[in-house]
C-alpha cells in the first residue's frame, strides 16, 4: 500500500496527468466546435468535457473528464508532498507552490458545485445610462455575487429592458487568493534555494 502511495505521488503521474489534462482541453475545445457545427449549443460540450467527472467514449469507456481529473491531481499533489518532496524550511516555498495548486484545484471542484447562474432584467427608459459595472441595485450586493450586462434591448418608443447575467459564486476569492500565494513562494523559493545553491558555488 505504501508503494502505491509513493508511486501516485512520483514524477511519473505527474507528467501523465499534464498529458492528460492538455489532451481533455484540446478534446473539449474540439467538442465545442463540433457542436455549433451540428446547431448544438457549445454549453453540451462545456459539460461533457469540463464540468463532469468522466467522460464516456463510445458509450462504453469512462475516461476521466476535468473534475475527474482534478481530484486525481489533488490526491497526487498531497502525496508527492508527503513521499517525494524534500523536507526543511529553505524548501517551503516548494510546499506554499503545491498548496496554491492544491487550493486551485480543490476551489473549482468546490466552487462549481455551488455556483449559480440568474438571468435578470430591468424594465429602463431608452434614454437612460445603463448600469454596466459597480454594484448594481436591481441585485444582491457583495462579494459573492457577479454581475454582468448582456446589453439593452428596446420594447416601444417610450420603454426598453437591460438585460443582466447575475452569477453567485462563494469561491471567486480562490484564483486571487492562488494568485498571491503561487507568486510569494516562488519568490520565497528562489531566494532560500536557487540564490542558497549559488552561494554554496
Amino acid at each position: 500500500m505504501l508503494q502505491v502511495a509513493r508511486f501516485c505521488g512520483s514524477l511519473k503521474v505527474t507528467v501523465f496527468l499534464l498529458v492528460a489534462f492538455l489532451l481533455v482541453i484540446f478534446w473539449g475545445v474540439l467538442g465545442q466546435a463540433n457542436a455549433e457545427a451540428a446547431g448544438m449549443p457549445a454549453s453540451f460540450a462545456v459539460d461533457r468535457f469540463f464540468r463532469s467527472y468522466f467522460v464516456w467514449v463510445f458509450d462504453v469507456v469512462p475516461v476521466p473528464a476535468m473534475k475527474g481529473l482534478s481530484v486525481l491531481a489533488s490526491i497526487h499533489l498531497i502525496l508527492s508532498m508527503i513521499f517525494r518532496m524534500p523536507r526543511g524550511r529553505r524548501y517551503a516555498g516548494l510546499y506554499g507552490i503545491h498548496v496554491a495548486l492544491l487550493l486551485l484545484l480543490v476551489g473549482s471542484l468546490v466552487g462549481s458545485g455551488v455556483q449559480m447562474r440568474y438571468n435578470g432584467y430591468k424594465n429602463v427608459a431608452p434614454e437612460s445610462v445603463p448600469e454596466t459595472s459597480g454594484v448594481l441595485t436591481m441585485f444582491p450586493a457583495g462579494w459573492t455575487y457577479h454581475v454582468e450586462y448582456r446589453g439593452r434591448f428596446p420594447m416601444s418608443p417610450k420603454s426598453s429592458i437591460d438585460l443582466y447575467t447575475v452569477t453567485y459564486d462563494p469561491f471567486r476569492f480562490v484564483p486571487y487568493l492562488f494568485a498571491f500565494l503561487l507568486l510569494v513562494s516562488l519568490a520565497y523559493f528562489y531566494v532560500g534555494v536557487m540564490i542558497g545553491n549559488r552561494k554554496k558555488i
